[in-house]
């Protein structure tokens, strides 16, 4: 079972494979990423498309004070466990990334 994380502002593929890179998981992490700005309210039941079909989001996190949403599922057809987070697209998250303490 592999773990990937990605976020919306890059994909990272976090891959234990002897060839290292697959642009597979690349367009699934891409995917991914993309799904986070479809509306945490909507992260479970959202029919997952494209290179993440067959998605299967598990459970949404949230943390409103500085508006951080992503969720965390799996994709059968990889036998991979993803955790996905929106990018910084508000004050209160931009003002989170700038705090270097």
């Amino acid at each position: 079972m592999k773990f990937i994380f990605t976020s919306a502002l890059v994909a990272v593929s976090c891959l234990a494979e002897e060839n290292g890179y697959s642009a597979a998981q690349a367009e699934i992490s891409r995917q991914l990423s993309s799904d986070t700005y479809c509306n945490k309210e909507n992260y479970l039941s959202h029919t997952y498309e494209g290179a993440a079909k067959g998605f299967v989001a598990t459970y949404v996190v949230e943390q409103p004070l500085y508006d951080v949403q992503g969720y965390v599922g799996y994709l059968p057809s990889d036998k991979s466990i993803y955790v996905a987070y929106k990018g910084s697209d508000s004050i209160n998250n931009w003002v989170t990334d700038f705090d270097a303490t």
